[in-house]
């Protein structure tokens, strides 16, 4: 039976400064990223959930159990959390600071062995189980942090930035990792300020700012409901004469340019259910298509579209 994750009217301060400002919302089986740029309330967020900060107002439950209560501890053995800077003892090997936390998170001592050379393999990390943790680079104490978060099994899965510093390879082994999880009814929660890792990885998207969550919703509803229309880029096989493609454009009911003698651009925001007819309709005239290529909105433009800021710039009054 997979977990479930339940934040209500969580509110954050430091002094006068204001993380969180009443966040609400539920998360079941699947991933969920949380996107936004540094200074959104994302980190904040995330630690708050894991159990590693208490929040000024609201409550978090976890599997049914309040964080915060006196149940909180039982709670907190359903949860794995990877943070931007993981635990690790510089003098112990990776290995041996991975058996650490598992006997921390109350395995045995061989199940602790076990799972941290099934966990360090997972992540790419077997070869360098025996090197000092001191001689990790950023990249393999992300992955690191990954493997930490999972030792005991967890049904919640809490990551902060689990991508930032890995290469694209370490990256796409880390969106499979995440993806296989979701498949085992697992809930995981990142936080992220990379658009397309939220566009491959969410189920569910939430876009952060300013410690609010300002939209939520799969990215494709997201996209449909607030970004731009897609750009269809048809070139022709050959250079013409263009009297015959202005009449098949303005029939075409789309906003449309002309580029060049043998490049078109149309907008529309449902494009692959349009190139048919509009290809069809370009073949009657006479002009033969070489090419036709797509490209869709991204939850980048859905973050400007929302907030009116650009997703790398700095989210202010967030943490």
């Amino acid at each position: 039976m997979g977990g479930k994750v339940v934040v209500k009217g969580v509110v954050k301060r430091y002094g006068k400064v204001l993380a969180l400002k009443g966040v609400s919302f539920e998360a079941g089986p699947g991933v969920h990223s949380f996107l936004g740029p540094n200074g959104s309330g994302k980190s904040t967020l995330l630690a708050i959930i894991a159990g590693a900060l208490r929040p000024s107002e609201g409550y978090v439950e976890v599997c049914g159990i309040e964080l915060w209560g006196k149940e909180g501890l039982r709670a907190r053995r359903l949860i794995g959390y990877a943070p931007q800077d993981p635990p690790l003892k510089p003098l112990l090997t990776g290995y041996e600071n991975l058996v650490y936390q598992g006997l921390l998170k109350g395995l045995s001592m061989g199940e602790a062995k076990r799972r941290a050379k099934e966990l360090l393999n997972l992540v790419g990390l077997s070869e360098a189980m025996n090197r000092k943790a001191s001689e990790y680079s950023g990249g393999m104490r992300r992955r690191y942090a990954l493997a930490v978060a999972l030792i005991n099994d967890p049904k919640v899965i809490v990551l902060d930035e689990p991508s930032t510093g890995l290469d694209p390879d370490a990256r796409r082994t880390l969106w499979d990792i995440m993806k296989e999880l979701a498949k085992e009814d697992k809930v995981v929660i990142l936080a992220t300020h990379y658009a397309e890792e939220a566009e491959r990885l969410g189920d569910l998207a939430y876009i952060m700012y300013r410690g609010e969550i300002i939209v939520k919703g799969s990215p494709k509803e997201l996209k449909a409901k607030y970004g731009p229309p897609s750009k269809i880029e048809i070139k022709l096989k050959e250079e013409k004469e263009l009297g015959g493609v202005k009449g098949v454009l303005e029939g075409s009911g789309l906003e449309w340019r002309i580029i060049s003698k043998d490049t078109l651009v149309l907008y529309s925001q449902d494009p692959y259910s349009r190139i048919p007819e509009i290809t069809s309709a370009l073949l009657k005239e006479g002009y033969y298509v070489k090419t036709v290529r797509v490209e869709e909105p991204t939850l980048e433009d859905v973050f400007f579209k929302v907030t009116g800021a650009e997703l790398e710039g700095e989210g202010g009054g967030g943490v």
